[in-house]
């Protein structure tokens, strides 16, 4: 059973979170790339352990953000992850105007 949803907010709102925005967002980003993602991969991307990011992944499932044995995102962590790459790229924007 899936806990409550967790929205981007609630995953910056907690530091210990970061690992697992983290894995959230690469494996949006890898998806297209690599037909194929494992812990192994995420790792490498991220500069971390397989096993932490094996955590992270079950984790996510956790949230109800991922499938941890696939290594891909469920709809409502692609919304998430997509959610929160469009708020990166406005902050990005924000900041070459100021």
């Amino acid at each position: 059973m899936h806990s409550t949803p967790m929205t981007t907010h609630q995953l910056h709102a907690n530091p210990s979170n970061d690992l697992l925005f983290d894995v959230l967002g690469a494996i949006y980003r890898l998806t297209p790339m690599q037909a194929r993602i494992d812990a192994s991969a995420l790792a490498r991307h991220l500069g971390t352990t397989p096993t932490e990011a094996a955590r992270a992944l079950v984790r996510l499932e956790q949230l109800g953000l991922a499938d941890a044995s696939r290594a891909r995102l469920t709809l409502r962590g692609l919304a998430v992850a997509a959610s929160s790459a469009v708020e990166r790229a406005r902050s990005a924007a924000m900041l070459r105007v100021a």
